[in-house]
């Protein structure tokens, strides 16, 4: 390719004198310096304009090769002196192995409190760290994957407990006890949420890893206190290596509840510690009474019940058979396309301090709520408009990492909608100058209002793209979260773990939100 390129480099230059030659010497009646000077001039411009043309361009490819990591980490400790001739054998072999060299880019590190580059073996340390080496070649190996073979005799002296960071995201570890691959199931990682709400139903996730050469057949157990939750038959073998267990679970009664997460043992298995784990989930009252009111049904009320089920349950009744009585004990009552029958429901939500969602779409009656004085009115010109959304991520009451950039558009009415108090927005309309959603906070409640029908698009949009409802039900939540909690003058938030490890420090985090649930920092705190 580089010789076409270089040819034509030499035909350019050679056209550029020869037109070059025809302006100035051709029949040309005068000569000189100045003659000579034109034409060396003009074969340069004509050169630099043919270049542009024909736009010459030379690609390089430069090829690096990177192997991958390995990691010989070698426990140093007096623990380990009576296996010192076969360790210090295996270490030459691998130093002097032209197989691992030239196919690995290999460290090598030994360990007593911490992990140094090794340089000689004396196993003459008086203490072993596993916990805090193994968190020294973590951080090391942070920026690359790195797998780490691993020879000790499990024996800590100090330190956290080590089973924990064993299968950390940057390195893989591979048991072994001088050179022999030993096998281990453990697990992983146990995802909850730490505080729960009575009758609610929540989740625990586990995720059970195995390092072997076979396929084995293990049972997952789940336990609160003595009583057993859930079994459940897991098989995994050297390929399929991972299982993901959900768990759904539901307590009828307030407090700390302890739940103990263990996988069954390996024949032989030496490392038994990482087999179970213990969490611990705070049982409260944290769900909100939530009403929702509706003359006609719609699939969006289902997807108002269903995106929330897991935190709220949302109440529905129908405007003609609805017991005012039950306003006495909610926290927010959602309205939706409320028509005529409801002039009753929001002359009684404008008299009491009930947070309140309007929800609106095509058959709703403007007529009515501009007449019942709310926080705001609208002009309704008649006909149907698509409301294309545009998230705020920037909205003061709660952050939220959806985008709806690629969602469906909701139906509303034409008109602009004038808000008489001071409403933020959390959803726009994309291209105008109305929201889809927009709450305010009037005098001591929260008043909302949701313009748009077609809400049931969104959630299966939503599932098309991930899968999953979870991004889009956990944002329903948020919403649902914010307009029903009440907000006070200021409020105390305590963040604390709720199980530590042996001599870990124990930390509680408090911080002071203001009425906006922002924090404050006006204010000094003191721990009496």
């Amino acid at each position: 390719m580089i010789y076409k390129y270089v040819f034509i480099v030499i035909a350019c230059l050679l056209a550029s004198i020869i037109i070059s030659y025809f302006f100035y010497y051709y029949k040309a009646k005068t000569d000189g310096r100045v003659t000579l000077m034109f034409f060396l001039l003009r074969i340069i411009s004509v050169f630099a304009v043919l270049l542009v043309f024909v736009n010459i361009e030379i690609s390089y490819t430069d090829y690096i090769e990177i192997k991958p990591k390995l990691v010989f980490l070698f426990d140093d400790s007096k623990s380990m002196a009576d296996k010192s001739i076969l360790i210090k054998e295996e270490y030459n072999k691998l130093r002097n192995s032209d197989f691992i060299t030239d196919n690995y880019e290999v460290k090598y590190y030994k360990f007593g409190k911490n992990a140094t580059l090794l340089d000689s073996l004396s196993f003459k340390e008086k203490q072993t760290d596993i916990y805090n080496s193994l968190n020294n070649i973590d951080i090391i190996n942070r920026d690359s994957k790195a797998e780490l073979f691993i020879v000790t005799d499990g024996i800590s002296t100090s330190g956290y407990e080590y089973s924990d960071i064993l299968y950390s995201n940057t390195i893989n570890i591979v048991h072994s006890e001088f050179g022999i691959t030993m096998e281990d199931v453990f697990i992983k990682k146990v995802n909850y949420n730490k505080k729960a709400s009575v009758d609610t139903k929540f989740e625990i996730e586990v995720m059970t890893e195995y390092y072997g050469d076979r396929s084995v057949e293990l049972e997952l157990i789940l336990k609160k206190g003595t009583k057993t939750l859930f079994r459940r038959a897991i098989k995994l073998d050297a390929k399929q290596n991972r299982a993901l267990d959900v768990f759904e679970l539901k307590e009828n009664t307030k407090g700390f509840k302890e739940y103990r997460i263990s996988i069954s043992n390996l024949k032989d298995e030496k490392n038994t510690i990482n087999n179970s784990k213990k969490i611990n989930i705070e049982i409260g009252d944290y769900s909100q009474k939530v009403l929702l009111v509706y003359d006609k049904l719609h699939p969006d009320i289902g997807v108002l019940k269903r995106s929330v089920a897991k935190t709220y349950k949302i109440n529905t009744v129908k405007i003609d058979d609805l017991d005012y009585k039950v306003l006495q004990n909610t926290d927010l009552t959602i309205v939706y396309q409320p028509n005529k029958k409801f002039e009753k429901l929001i002359n009684k939500l404008n008299s009491t301090s009930i947070n309140s969602l309007f929800v609106t779409g095509t058959k709703t009656d403007w007529g009515l709520l501009n007449s019942v004085n709310l926080s705001f009115n609208k002009k309704n010109r008649g006909g149907v408009l698509d409301a294309y959304p545009v998230v705020n991520h920037s909205y003061s009451a709660f952050s939220t990492r959806i985008d709806m950039q690629e969602y469906p558009p909701l139906k509303y009415t034409k008109g602009l909608v004038k808000y008489n108090d001071n409403f933020e927005t959390l959803i726009s309309i994309k291209g105008g100058q109305d929201y889809i959603l927009a709450t305010a906070k009037v005098q001591n409640k929260k008043v909302g209002l949701w313009q748009g029908e077609g809400l049931w698009l969104w959630r299966m949009y939503s599932y098309s793209e991930e899968t999953k409802f979870e991004q889009f039900d956990s944002f329903m939540t948020d919403i649902i979260k914010y307009m029903s909690v009440k907000n006070y003058a200021s409020r105390m938030q305590l963040d604390y773990k709720t199980e530590v490890y042996n001599n870990e420090p124990f930390e509680i985090n408090v911080s002071k939100y203001n009425v906006n649930n922002k924090i404050d920092l006006r204010d000094d705190l003191f721990l009496i």
